[in-house]
């Protein structure tokens, strides 16, 4: 079964209202949405992300009443003042900067079920289960007027998807999928960790010993917990913060499951 799939065209409608379920009353999902989340046995709907302004008549609305009352404060400083605020000429570009970038993502859509998720664009889909995910990557960017969240969820075979911040509220639909990965990933994990296995995180090793980097190791008689900080992991050893600077957050894969994974080993060593 392929994990990422693009909607197949002429599927008949009666394949998806065999779970018409799936929608919680007062939601109304399109047709392919139905079909995908029947056929992939995706169950229940429990959240819809998407833009915060999805219709593209609206975008384009706010860039041309954006342009015209631009000229109109900057026709009436000069009529009045004698003077032209150059920095005015700026704020169309700004606002049609804005508008470009909404245009290319209005149609974006991340459905989230009970058992995976759908991520949309358009017309074409890619289907997710939870339990064909093997790894989550989670990016975290702050600037002085702006942050970005991605996160890359990969999934058997080497693909990708990526969710950026394109849908609202991208930390919360980011949440819930390193939630529902880690439920499944973190028993297996523990297994292996009690068998003696050592299991890598990216840079980080997690053996019976301890945590590990490939420069340092830490045993588990001197580690509290391990954390995420301005995008680094970082260890509580003895009640202080060990920050490894080559160990980032963007290049360890399931994060969640390194740091339950390690608070089960504290609390069992």
């Amino acid at each position: 079964m392929s994990q990422l799939s693009i909607a197949p065209k002429g599927t008949r409608l009666r394949r998806a209202m065999s779970q018409l379920s799936i929608a919680p009353k007062g939601t109304r999902l399109r047709r392919a949405i139905y079909e995908q989340a029947s056929t992939y046995q995706l169950g229940e709907l429990t959240r819809t992300f998407k833009p915060s302004i999805s219709n593209p008549l609206l975008i384009i609305a706010v860039l041309l009443g954006g342009i015209i009352l631009d000229i109109i404060v900057l026709a009436a400083i000069a009529y009045f003042t004698g003077f032209v605020f150059y920095i005015l000429l700026f704020f169309p570009l700004m606002v049609a900067f804005w508008a470009v970038r909404a245009l290319r993502t209005f149609n974006v859509r991340c459905y989230v079920f009970k058992n995976g998720f759908i991520y949309a664009r358009g017309r074409k889909y890619r289907v997710v289960r939870w339990d064909e995910v093997v790894a989550v990557f989670q990016k975290h960017s702050a600037g002085r007027y702006s942050s970005s969240h991605t996160y890359t969820v990969r999934v058997q075979k080497g693909r990708e998807i990526q969710i950026g911040s394109a849908v609202t509220r991208v930390i919360d639909l980011g949440t819930m999928i390193q939630r529902e990965v880690t439920n499944l990933l973190l028993p297996r994990a523990i297994a292996s960790y009690k068998s003696g296995e050592t299991l890598s995180f990216g840079k980080v090793d997690v053996t019976i010993q301890g945590v590990n980097n490939s420069k340092e190791m830490i045993p588990w008689d001197q580690i509290d917990a391990i954390e995420v900080r301005n995008g680094l992991i970082v260890v509580q050893k003895y009640g202080r913060v060990v920050k490894w600077s080559t160990v980032r957050e963007h290049e360890t894969p399931n994060v969640y499951v390194l740091q339950n994974l390690v608070n089960y080993a504290v609390k069992n060593r």
